[in-house]
This record gives C-alpha cells, structure tokens and sequence, in this order.
C-alpha cells in the first residue's frame, strides 16, 4: 500500500502531501464554482461580501489539516484565490 487516507488527510510512502494538496484544491474548486453559480442569481451582492464567503465557505476546506501539514508549500492550494 503506498497510500492511505485517514481523517480526511492523504498519507504517502514518500512523505510527500500533494495528492492531499490536489484532493482538497479539488474540494475547494468545487465549492468555488456552486458559490460562484449562486452569487451569479444575487448580482446586488458587494466584493466584500463574496470575499466573506469565500473565506467561509472555500477557507475552511483548503485548510484543512495544516496541522499536518502546515510547514510544506503548495502552490495548488495558494492557486485557488485566482478563482474567486
């Protein structure tokens, strides 16, 4: 076995967190386009309200177990602020 997931965080043989990296950038990204969908029905609704959300709904996925993980650069995740 050269992987396996636990708590939601990707561990490899090679102590390496990229495919944890793509996992959580690809939960990010999809809660990025529903909120995307929904704020396109809204158009009243002002930047910093859609950066709020944001930080609520996108945030809370793309950090999710730093603790682990916190010490190792990911451009993948750094990437999804291009998306808001």
């Amino acid at each position: 076995m050269s992987k396996f997931k636990y708590l939601g965080i990707i561990f490899t043989t090679g102590r390496s967190f990229n495919t944890t990296f793509e996992m959580l950038s690809g939960q990010a990204l999809k809660a990025v386009y529903k909120l995307k969908s929904n704020l396109i029905k809204s158009p009243g609704i002002t930047i910093q309200h859609k950066l709020d959300f944001f930080d609520k709904l996108s945030l809370p996925i793309l950090n999710y177990g730093s603790e682990v993980w916190g010490l190792n650069d990911s451009t993948k995740l750094e990437g999804m602020h291009i998306h808001v």
